[in-house]
């Protein structure tokens, strides 16, 4: 475009297809963070089966029996713990799939009150629900082509903020239940492990052995990560699975 040459302006139904395109995307990325959120509690509802059913040689006294602490098989306990870091990881789950509904999702230019028929919002579901069946057809019977292409295109905006917050705050339920879940599988593998110990100086080596090559793992998942602000964290994971082996062989 030559200097000086005005920029065409942007007509309504660029504005429209602009703005449900974005709320499209981001709409889709909702969708994909609960989908991830499935398929992590499917995985969770697995291994806590699978936890239960390995437990039960514990319970029966079957085995473990010789490791305890103040009288209570320290197996018992070690799965204790495992069933509650997964169920904190769990219940994180449940709020990444549970419904956002106190991030707002609506704003309303102050003129826009002073019509005679104006609703906060055309497509969120508790703006919609909060108003007569009347209101609700009357607005879309009086206001006019244009005005509603407009309200429509403001409306996309705001949710589709909404929803990118939304999609943050599941995607931060989901990383902090990992966590959890990751150190749910570090304890039920030092649980199973303490039933076939027979002394505290091995169960302590095995643990440590366990917590390295956990550590270890973490490094290696940030290290194949194509984000370069993951990449400092490697270090930490390093040093921790190095200094778990170290500490391994002093109980050799």
């Amino acid at each position: 475009m030559e200097q000086g040459e005005e920029k065409e302006p942007i007509n309504r139904n660029t504005r429209f297809v602009v703005t449900r395109e974005v709320f499209d995307h981001l709409y889709a990325m909702l969708r994909h963070e609960d989908e991830k959120a499935n398929r992590i509690l499917g995985a969770m509802a697995f291994i806590a089966l699978a936890g239960s059913a390995l437990a039960i040689p514990f319970f029966e006294a079957t085995i473990g029996t010789q490791l305890k602490v103040f009288g209570i098989s320290l197996g018992l306990l070690l799965f204790f713990a495992f069933f509650v870091l997964l169920t904190v990881g769990t219940l994180f789950i449940l709020a990444a799939l549970g419904p956002v509904v106190h991030i707002k999702a609506t704003w309303v230019e102050p003129e826009e009150k002073k019509k005679k028929r104006w609703l906060p919002s055309i497509l969120y579901f508790k703006d919609i629900s909060n108003v007569s069946m009347e209101e609700w057809t009357g607005y879309f019977k009086e206001t006019d082509e244009a005005d509603l292409v407009e309200k429509l295109c403001r409306d996309h905006v705001a949710q589709s903020y909404a929803l990118a917050n939304r999609a943050k705050y599941k995607a931060k339920c989901i990383k902090t239940s990992k966590i959890f879940f990751r150190f749910s599988l570090i304890f039920l593998l030092i649980f199973i492990m303490s039933g076939f110990c027979l002394d505290f100086q091995r169960f302590h080596f095995w643990s440590c052995i366990i917590f390295s090559v956990g550590f270890f793992e973490w490094s290696i998942e940030y290290l194949i990560m194509p984000m370069r602000s993951a990449k400092p964290r490697i270090i930490l994971f390093i040093v921790l699975g190095v200094a778990l082996f170290a500490a391994s062989l002093l109980f050799l």
